[in-house]
């Protein structure tokens, strides 16, 4: 039975239970009666305010029940049960972009999913391929155009959701001139990359970060390998993007907004303005960045994710 609801479950035992509400430490009980067994059990609880999704782990270890409590405590042991953290990029980036970072975040608990922003047509999309090609609870790092996948993604799954970490996000809609401007831009790509990536990072990035050869030439290259019809196409699905400030105060689970000092695209100012949004939401500015934060400042970024995730018990 659910322990929220006590509803029965279907099948199998209910082993344990992750879902938003239960922050990383889920109620891991299961009735004395009830012997351990595998298989996948998902029940939807009719009370929704509590636990509107929940999914179960197959695979546990039992322990004794406590004298004073009908239940018994279980400590699940399968990967579906563990927590992964989906990195997603910004436009014409790719894994790159939150790689050491991830790596810095991760431990016997979780697990690392890159997504893949390449090969959707819509934002939507994107955000359907990264949920169904991932399992169970998820901590976001998104990055730019992934910090659009990110909140689609939590629309659309939103009991999935752990927590979502944002950086050089913005929120709004599609300008009324922005389909011609990106039409530039993906004219300018085709007829030349290597000058197009010349151009953009020296835009986007913090004067300290221009002086730096080797950050310069490591982001430029990953520029000029993002394929002219993935560039195309992404910026195409900027153009129909969705409006997340329509959604977002109905997420209920924490999140993380990070910006650089430099950066003139989503800037302190932006940021502040998709909080007030958010029901629970804390915001950085780190200096020496700008819109390529997790580029820039790899270092900074990681400390500060880490610190948000250790204060919020995850």
């Amino acid at each position: 039975r659910c322990v929220s609801c006590l509803v029965p479950c279907k099948d199998k035992p209910l082993l344990s239970i992750a879902s938003r509400t239960s922050s990383l430490n889920p109620p891991p009980y299961i009735p004395v009666s009830h012997k351990i067994d595998y298989g996948t059990c998902i029940l939807q609880c009719p009370t929704p305010s509590r636990w509107p999704d929940v999914y179960v782990s197959v695979r546990a270890l039992m322990h004794q029940p406590s004298p004073t409590s009908p239940f018994t405590t279980v400590i699940s042991e399968s990967e579906s049960a563990m927590t992964t953290i989906v990195t997603i990029p910004g436009i014409m980036s790719d894994a790159r972009t939150w790689r050491s970072i991830a790596g810095d975040l991760k431990s016997d608990k979780t697990k690392v999913f890159e997504a893949n922003t390449r090969r959707d047509a819509t934002i939507e999309d994107m955000a359907s391929r990264t949920l169904s090609e991932t399992d169970g609870a998820l901590i976001v790092l998104a990055h730019s155009m992934g910090a659009r996948v990110a909140m689609e993604m939590g629309r659309q799954s939103p009991g999935r959701i752990r927590a979502m970490v944002l950086s050089n996000a913005n929120a709004e809609g599609p300008a009324q001139d922005e389909a011609a401007s990106r039409e530039n831009r993906i004219a300018e790509a085709k007829a030349d990359v290597v000058v197009y990536a010349r151009r953009w990072v020296t835009k986007v990035i913090s004067a300290k970060s221009a002086q730096d050869p080797r950050l310069v030439g490591d982001i430029r290259q990953m520029v000029e390998d993002c394929p002219p019809d993935v560039h195309e196409r992404q910026n195409r699905s900027l153009v129909a993007r969705p409006d997340a400030t329509a959604y977002l105060s109905a997420f209920d689970f924490p999140v993380l907004l990070m910006t650089g000092a430099e950066d003139h695209l989503s800037t302190p100012i932006v940021q502040e303005t998709i909080a007030e949004l958010l029901r629970d939401c804390e915001t950085v500015v780190i200096e020496d960045a700008g819109h390529l934060l997790p580029f820039e400042q790899p270092r900074v970024v990681s400390a500060v994710v880490k610190d948000f995730l250790l204060r919020r018990n995850f």
